[in-house]
């Protein structure tokens, strides 16, 4: 188990290095409800950032149970979260990352039948871990992460942490 360990450890002094330079954020979106519609949300990296982005961390709340698909879609979705990003510290320094939300009809979802890379099962008696930070999800300049609910008619939340870095 000593691989395991020094990979624990390697993870704990990289996540201190984001926390320490700053290059940490936290965000949330949430999607309520629409009558026989999928709720969708986005993280997006613009296409003018300059920046590297790393999905972090990614936790998934539902109105209901549901499965949440993810996948690359990098046009943005119909609302901007008028609160964005913050440093994990609150230090003030401001994300270059776009949250949007939005829903679609049920029988045009954007992930209906394939394109997807990843399908969860969301708890709604609890949050559902979709991305792990030993297992960070890239968005180079002007990629956007959708995650849509299959069920129709159901709230979606997603708490958010990203590593902004120099591209």
């Amino acid at each position: 188990m000593v691989g395991v360990d020094l990979m624990k450890q390697a993870a704990s002094e990289l996540w201190a290095e984001a926390v320490a330079r700053d290059l940490l954020f936290s965000g949330a979106i949430q999607q309520g409800a629409s009558s026989g519609n999928l709720s969708q949300l986005q993280i997006k990296n613009p296409a003018a950032s300059g920046k590297q982005m790393y999905v972090v961390s990614l936790r998934l709340n539902s109105g209901g149970a549901t499965f949440a698909r993810m996948g690359r879609s990098d046009s943005a979705l119909g609302t901007d979260v008028t609160t964005f990003g913050t440093m994990a510290l609150g230090s003030g320094k401001a994300s270059v990352a776009d949250l949007n939300r939005g829903v679609v009809a049920s029988a045009s979802g954007l992930f209906a039948s394939s394109g997807y890379i990843r399908e969860v099962d969301v708890d709604p008696a609890s949050d559902t871990e979709a991305i792990h930070p030993r297992f960070p999800f890239r968005l180079p300049p002007g990629v956007g992460l959708v995650v849509e609910a299959t069920v129709a008619n159901l709230a979606l939340g997603a708490s958010i942490l990203w590593v902004e870095l120099d591209a």
